[in-house]
């Protein structure tokens, strides 16, 4: 009778710690919903700063005509109108996109820890594409050394996301010389 007394007891508290964790996610994710829904719409007060930084991250000069904000089928949407990736050297676009709308899946970011999409959307984009003599194929005007010209964790991020759709209004190809 005693040990299953004890038993009991040790059975009730790990229910109550299961209870305490339970609540204490519930509050996280309430808190974490909370504040994508009060910081989400001033997001485009923060132009300047999200140039420097995504400038920053791929290692390559980025400007950013405009940022909205709004929800998509309960999924936050950032749509940003002329961006352009210019070349380190010349300051020239190496890409232009006229829109770009990224979907964010808020519920599978947060479980696997990094930002993850549903859909990303491309329109109205001029880039010219490079095939050199090696057989890879580059976008022209980057610098080697970049984030997005090397592959490293951007191609990588790229190739995670779900749906991605490209409207090219300008696609140039580029051979090599013989």
């Amino acid at each position: 009778v005693y040990t299953m007394i004890a038993l009991l007891r040790y059975l009730l508290s790990l229910l109550r710690i299961f209870w305490i964790l339970c609540l204490g996610l519930w509050f996280l994710a309430c808190f974490i919903l909370l504040l994508v829904t009060l910081l989400f719409p001033r997001l485009p007060d923060y132009r300047p700063q999200l140039e420097h930084w995504v400038s920053i991250a791929l290692d390559q000069p980025i400007t950013i005509g405009s940022i909205s904000t709004y929800w998509l089928d309960g999924q936050p949407t950032i749509a940003i109108q002329q961006v352009r990736l210019l070349e380190a050297s010349s300051q020239k676009s190496a890409l232009e996109v006229a829109r770009l709308e990224v979907t964010l899946n808020v519920l599978a970011s947060l479980q696997q820890g990094q930002l993850l999409t549903s859909k990303i959307l491309v329109n109205g984009s001029q880039l010219t594409l490079l095939h050199h003599p090696e057989g890879h194929i580059t976008l022209a005007g980057l610098s080697p050394r970049s984030a997005v010209a090397d592959n490293t964790w951007f191609s990588l991020w790229l190739l995670q996301q779900p749906t991605i759709f490209l409207h090219a209004t300008k696609l140039t190809w580029l051979e090599p010389k013989q």
